[in-house]
């Protein structure tokens, strides 16, 4: 209580979950939501991931699935990777009253993935490897199941293991092949060649960032945006390689040049929030998102209709909005349709 008084971080959350659980105190669901609605006031955004899910099932307070998704986007927007999740599961499953939607559903798996929440990983290597919502690639699933299995997600583990495995029958090269395509054919082997190096499927289960990072270096020389935009993470995570943000960052920008529409998508997040320790600028988040969007990136297309309608980076545009949120829409992001609608 003290805490939530206080107004510390999660304080007034974990606060409520005392009468949620009725820990100590006589269980009393309409109280814990009654904090969670202070704390949600005061910015606790944990608290609104509480009120969230209270309002959904409709415990202690009146259901109601419209504030409950605005007050999971808001949360999702200020960092909370679950609240990235709930919304991510409700759009692929068409529940809380939303539109199934896979490529809205990846995006937000992006973002809770990005963010640390390791099933969200897992979840999104299964829409990789499925073809929902985004482009079906063996080597992006594999990607994300490797970062769910590093996230200690049990099921990210079994599903890397399965695609291993399985890799035959689900259609994907062997080695000597990928080989052969990476070094003869432009580069265009390398990105799934350096994945399986570094899950350790290529090396009798040993992994070998280093070596993956050699790969996909010559991938990103060799012209493959998509083995830039992997050699970034590397550089990024310090994985086969020293740490370095610049080169991170340079690759990154080499991938997006290289028309990798998630290259180029990443960048403009790299300019929106300030990572890499660069000066946010929000003129330059949307050049990057423009680009992503042209190269066909459907979540890009709804975030350059966002800040043409706010005029955030560029000047307002109700005309331009109205351009790319029906772009979106067009590539099946329900929210793009539902703001097209309202626009007009």
């Amino acid at each position: 209580k003290a805490r939530c008084q206080r107004k510390e971080p999660r304080g007034c959350q974990e606060y409520g979950m005392v009468y949620f659980t009725g820990q100590q105190v006589e269980k009393d669901m309409a109280m814990a939501t009654k904090i969670w609605e202070r704390g949600c006031q005061i910015g606790d955004a944990y608290s609104c991931v509480s009120l969230a899910e209270a309002l959904r099932r409709g415990a202690g307070i009146e259901k109601d699935n419209v504030r409950a998704r605005e007050l999971l986007g808001e949360a999702c927007e200020k960092g909370v990777p679950d609240a990235c999740a709930q919304l991510a599961d409700s759009y692929e499953n068409g529940s809380m009253g939303l539109l199934q939607s896979y490529i809205q559903a990846s995006w937000l798996y992006h973002q809770a993935c990005d963010l640390g929440h390791g099933e969200s990983c897992r979840r999104l290597g299964d829409l990789h490897a499925q073809g929902r919502g985004v482009e079906q690639s063996s080597a992006n699933a594999n990607l994300y199941y490797q970062k769910a299995c590093d996230l200690n997600n049990n099921d990210g583990c079994a599903a890397l293991n399965g695609a291993t495995s399985s890799g035959a029958a689900r259609g994907i090269q062997s080695i000597p092949e990928l080989e052969a395509s990476c070094h003869n054919e432009r580069g265009t082997g390398c990105a799934l060649l350096g994945i399986m190096y570094a899950e350790g499927t290529a090396n009798q289960g040993k992994p070998d960032y280093a070596k993956a990072v050699d790969i996909w270096d010559e991938g990103c020389v060799q012209g493959v945006g998509e083995n830039c935009v992997l050699l970034s993470r590397a550089y990024l995570r310090g994985q086969g390689v020293e740490q370095d943000l610049d080169m991170a960052f340079d690759r990154l920008e080499r991938g997006c040049n290289l028309m990798s529409a998630e290259g180029c998508f990443q960048m403009g997040r790299t300019y929106h929030f300030g990572f890499f320790g660069l000066e946010r600028s929000q003129e330059k988040a949307v050049k990057y998102l423009l680009k992503a969007c042209d190269n066909g990136h459907a979540m890009a297309c709804f975030h350059v209709g966002q800040r043409y309608e706010r005029g955030i980076g560029v000047r307002p545009s109700t005309k331009l909005a109205d351009r790319y949120y029906a772009k979106a829409c067009a590539m099946d992001v329900e929210m793009g349709c539902e703001k097209n609608r309202d626009l007009r």
